[in-house]
């Protein structure tokens, strides 16, 4: 739902990163995301639009608030999720969160590495 506001609002393009957290137990959102914005003006164009909004189709009525993260850029936030490796990868693989970047100019999937390489 988060893409398609975002592109309705005018933002499709202006971003290169979303991250999803979820619940463990539930596995649903946890009722916010991440989304890195490829210029601070973007960012701040978005920040002052999408605020009080409502994500179309959504049983919630809560109202989209803005926060500025900690980390910011693509690089920083992919450094911060961890690695999954052997036989205990589908442990750590989405189960905590689900996370796209953009590639080639098109939103998908992150897959996280399986060795100690971090990379996009």
């Amino acid at each position: 739902q988060i893409f398609g506001h975002l592109e309705e609002l005018g933002f499709g393009g202006q971003y290169d990163y979303v991250h999803f957290p979820l619940d463990p137990q539930s596995r649903m959102n946890r009722g916010y995301v991440f989304v890195n914005f490829t210029t601070p003006q973007e960012y701040a164009r978005c920040k002052e639009t999408i605020v009080g909004t409502q994500l179309r189709d959504s049983c919630s009525l809560k109202r989209i608030e803005v926060e500025e993260a900690g980390l910011q850029g693509v690089v920083a936030n992919i450094a911060a999720l961890p690695l999954s490796h052997g036989r205990h990868a589908k442990h750590l693989r989405p189960a905590n969160a689900i996370t796209w970047i953009c590639k080639d100019g098109e939103m998908e999937p992150y897959k996280r590495p399986t060795s100690l390489m971090r990379g996009l």
